[in-house]
């Protein structure tokens, strides 16, 4: 599965190097049939697998349940549900992930206790009208997330993440881009029993392009990103 995530796309002014903003691409603007700006530009190419296994526990005894999120093949976060019941090694509810797509790497890591606490659901919303538009999120279910998350649902829902028919220890995972919900790559398996046999996942790459100026330039160029 390939996410080819939406334009972000800010405008800066080109007046020092007599280039029309409208007619820059890439790099390259053409204006007055001749090609200027692409020397002060270049791109970032954006490539990243990304690995995402939700977990539920089972009935009341200890047995194995586990569930990862790993880029580009590389395991970047874990979660057990026996190890869960350790308070020092605690992941249960929702985790999320803020992901730079650029260096394929994971600069914030929140974890969100939205079984037992209906105010880790509230810090979940205010959490995502913080981040900014465009900004890649990628979050698993541990355990159990839905008991206290309710307080969460609508703003779930506005980033294109719809689990509000997720039953108790059912299991769900996504990818979304803040401010293009229609681009939300979404995973749920509903009840406890159907996680058991086969909770949700998903591996997808997240592709994209950024255009930005050289440090040294004093010319500007447009700031791309894709997904």
């Amino acid at each position: 599965m390939f996410i080819t995530l939406s334009h972000t796309v800010k405008w800066y002014t080109l007046e020092r190097s007599g280039c029309d903003p409208s007619r820059l691409r890439l790099g390259t603007c053409h204006y007055n049939g001749k090609v200027c700006c692409a020397r002060y530009c270049y791109v970032i190419a954006a490539k990243c697998e990304v690995d995402v296994l939700s977990y539920s526990g089972y009935g009341v005894k200890c047995s194995p349940r586990s569930g990862h999120l790993k880029i580009n093949r590389v395991l970047v976060w874990e979660s057990e549900w026996c190890r869960d019941l350790d308070p020092h090694a605690h992941n249960r509810g929702l985790a999320l992930f803020l992901l730079d797509p650029f260096n394929c790497s994971i600069p914030g890591t929140h974890i969100y206790d939205t079984h037992q606490k209906e105010a880790d659901a509230l810090e979940l919303v205010s959490f995502l009208k913080w981040v900014p538009r465009g900004t890649i999120i990628v979050g698993v279910s541990a355990d159990e997330a839905t008991y206290s998350l309710k307080k969460a649902l609508p703003a779930l829902s506005e980033n294109g993440v719809d689990v509000g028919d997720v039953q108790y220890r059912g299991s769900f995972g996504f990818i979304v881009q803040k401010g293009f919900p229609q681009k939300t790559v979404l995973r749920k398996v509903l009840t406890e029993e159907e996680s058991n046999r086969n909770p949700a996942k998903f591996t997808a790459t997240v592709t994209g392009i950024q255009i930005k100026r050289f440090k040294s330039s004093s010319a500007y160029c447009r700031f791309s990103l894709i997904f």
